[in-house]
């Protein structure tokens, strides 16, 4: 299993660790140290956990960023590797934008309705799915 969050945090360092529930035994997770991220700007940080490392070889960890997240009128893709082409739904699954890339960075201009969207983008390793909100 793949636990996913979404935080907004003012620029700075975090320290976090992994708990589920009250933690196995009632403490933390004994697989490593405190993990450290360093808020910058607006910024995705994927950080992949299983409770074995199964879960870790089974998910891409190739980066594939979308920002800002929320949005407003416009948003930025950007990946390691070329992108082939974005689609994006709404939450009914309705395709409101797509369009063929062949680029490692696209900004999106569009007017979408305030919501929350599917993004689908395509590379040459696969599909990538990522949720955007746009305010």
């Amino acid at each position: 299993m793949i636990w996913t969050i979404t935080m907004t945090l003012e620029a700075g360092t975090y320290e976090y660790k992994y708990f589920l529930n009250d933690g196995w035994d009632g403490g933390e997770w004994d697989a490593g140290d405190d993990r450290v991220v360093e808020v910058t700007s607006d910024m995705v940080v994927d950080d992949i956990w299983g409770d074995d490392g199964t879960y870790v070889d089974q998910y891409d960890l190739s980066v594939l960023n979308i920002f800002p997240n929320p949005a407003r009128d416009n948003f930025t893709i950007v990946a390691d590797e070329i992108i082939r082409s974005v689609v994006i739904s709404d939450i009914t699954g309705k395709v409101v934008f797509n369009d063929i890339i062949n680029d490692t960075q696209v900004q999106i201009r569009d007017n979408f309705e305030t919501g929350i969207y599917i993004v689908n983008i395509t590379t040459d390793e696969g599909v990538f799915t990522r949720k955007l909100q746009v305010q």
